[in-house]
């Protein structure tokens, strides 16, 4: 782990975000393709990144297509089965948070 005492902390940022894990990485890849200064900092160990994502095989899921989306969750789903209920409803919230994107 990198030693940070000698590291000076002094500067001026647009966005301040705690934590590298799917939610953190994602608002601060936004926030600088937006033309932002953004300070990301994790308090997790050098190759240990990720917080919560990096339990849930670090995914964050979103997309432009219904179908092409279903088809991917089938895949990533096999074996195991679920309710098409449950498929057309994630299917339709990751549609609808790209576009919020």
């Amino acid at each position: 782990m990198k030693n940070v005492k000698n590291i000076k902390w002094n500067a001026s940022y647009d966005v301040l975000v705690l934590g590298f894990g799917g939610a953190g990485g994602t608002a601060a890849r936004f926030a600088a393709d937006n033309n932002a200064h953004v300070l990301l900092v994790d308090v997790a160990p050098y190759g240990h990144e990720g917080g919560n994502t990096r339990y849930s095989a670090q995914h964050v899921a979103m997309a432009h297509d219904r179908e092409k989306i279903g088809k991917y969750f089938d895949q990533l789903a096999e074996p195991y089965s679920y309710s098409k209920e449950d498929h057309g409803c994630l299917s339709r919230r990751f549609c609808k948070y790209a576009r919020i994107l």
